[in-house]
């Protein structure tokens, strides 16, 4: 019969081995099986000094068996960074103390970010684990919900969380109206000397409050594009807290132009849009 042994070469290798834990056991005609907890690197050796064969030994590196996130998927508001852990959990589910190894870190957002710390923010893709625990912070400017994965390729173990990014998600719509033909959509048909009067609608359709919004229209003034025009009117109904308009696309003049002037922009300025909240802001123009 052949005897296994083993032998402990680093770390510390916690056996659970059926019939003895000596260490040594014997085959019984099928594959022995040699189980245990914790992070290290045997030797198993194989001798049958009955038969006349050399005895055999192998060297074997025994890894944590999984990855496993042990902070509840976090919800991210007002652009704070979310903290995550993760434990190497052994074949046994304990923590496996002794896992020290280099990870990867990744996200399914192609601006979310990695770091050690969130006061003195330095971004990493990789680090390393300390006695079996691993812990960090996330950051993102991209609402939605993206997967983080925390991963160790050499050794076949990864682990991803799916967490939520509560951001401000605009959304603008225009439309236009003849004035005096009283055609209204996406586009009209004008001729020379009709007024045409523009909506445009500013929406917020993410899960946070928007905050300093500044919206510009220097589209409808592009003469490559569109008929020249001069400037009529623009319409105060209160729901901006600041409007400005500009002659070269360069500076910027407070207020309103004076009527039948020939401008390249305007823009408007909102402290802050709340929730699944909209507002509009209309002006006119002249086709020249």
């Amino acid at each position: 019969k052949t005897t296994l042994s083993w032998t402990g070469i680093s770390g510390i290798y916690r056996p659970r081995m059926s019939g003895t834990c000596s260490g040594r056991e014997r085959s019984t005609g099928r594959a022995p099986q040699l189980s245990g907890s914790g992070s290290a690197r045997i030797v198993i050796s194989a001798e049958n000094p009955d038969a006349g064969l050399l005895p055999a030994a192998q060297t074997e590196t025994i890894s944590a068996a999984s990855l496993e996130f042990i902070t509840l998927p976090f919800e991210m508001f007002n652009r704070e960074s979310g903290v995550f852990s993760v434990t190497a959990a052994d074949y046994w589910g304990e923590t496996d103390v002794l896992f020290n190894d280099m990870v990867c870190l990744s996200t399914s957002s192609p601006v979310g970010r990695f770091s050690l710390s969130n006061t003195v923010w330095q971004d990493i893709t990789i680090a390393r684990f300390s006695s079996g625990l691993l812990s960090g912070y996330y950051l993102d400017h991209k609402g939605g919900n993206p997967v983080i994965t925390v991963s160790q390729p050499d050794a076949g173990l990864f682990v991803s969380q799916t967490e939520t990014v509560n951001m401000p998600v605009m959304f603008i719509t225009a439309g236009q109206k003849n004035l005096k033909t009283g055609a209204a959509g996406d586009f009209v048909a004008v001729d020379s000397d009709e007024t045409i009067e523009y909506t445009v609608m500013l929406s917020n359709l993410g899960m946070e409050t928007m905050t300093n919004v500044i919206l510009f229209d220097t589209q409808v003034f592009n003469t490559s594009t569109f008929s020249p025009t001069v400037f009529v009117s623009i319409e105060d109904t209160g729901v901006c807290d600041t409007w400005a308009w500009t002659a070269d696309l360069v500076s910027w003049i407070a207020g309103s132009p004076a009527p039948e002037t020939s401008i390249r922009g305007l823009r408007w300025q909102f402290s802050s849009l709340g929730i699944n909240k909209t507002k509009a802001v209309r002006f006119r123009v002249r086709v020249k």
